[in-house]
């Protein structure tokens, strides 16, 4: 008899073993054709992630922006977000931060802004998707100002990009 190992999304990470579908249809094992009950294996918990603690100033007012950025998506995720978005606005902040030079707060001003969504728009990339950076890190440092980080206030005046209206086709079923 041939053992299958069927993992399934389970609470408390309880996985599934059956033995094989083919062993299912015989007609001598089991009591009236039926196959024998086989019990579920544990499999250990996955670890749990460490603690999150909130962004710390190592020097005076100034805080890591990996730290400042773990923080933002615990609030969102806190105040209701849907998982998509939380993943969407993660997404954007690991390719600014792989792109840019910025690491602690203080150095994200307007200038290091503008400078990051040129690099983008020399680099080829549709205005949506640089709209889409710019509105990322603008609401990243308006919720670091709402919760009294230094923020340049330059970097919260800034003006969203221009995208490019796009001309919706219609159809009419009069001639």
């Amino acid at each position: 008899m041939a053992i299958a190992r069927i993992t399934t999304s389970k609470p408390l990470g309880i996985s599934k073993t059956v033995r094989d579908f083919g062993s299912l249809t015989r007609e001598s094992e089991g009591v009236r054709g039926r196959p024998r009950i086989v019990s579920p294996v544990r499999t250990p918990t996955p670890v749990a992630e460490p603690r999150l603690e909130p962004a710390v100033p190592e020097r005076e007012g100034d805080v890591s922006l990996d730290a400042l950025v773990r923080e933002w998506l615990l609030e969102l995720k806190v105040m209701g977000r849907s998982p998509r978005t939380i993943d969407w606005y993660a997404q954007k902040m690991r390719s600014y931060l792989a792109a840019s030079k910025a690491t602690r707060l203080s150095e994200l001003t307007a200038f290091e802004l503008k400078r990051f969504l040129g690099e983008l728009r020399d680099r080829g990339l549709a205005p949506n998707t640089i709209h889409g950076f710019f509105e990322t890190l603008k609401a990243l440092a308006s919720w670091a100002q709402r919760e009294h980080y230094p923020v340049d206030a330059d970097l919260l005046r800034l003006r969203a990009p221009k995208v490019p209206e796009k001309e919706m086709e219609t159809y009419s079923t009069r001639n």
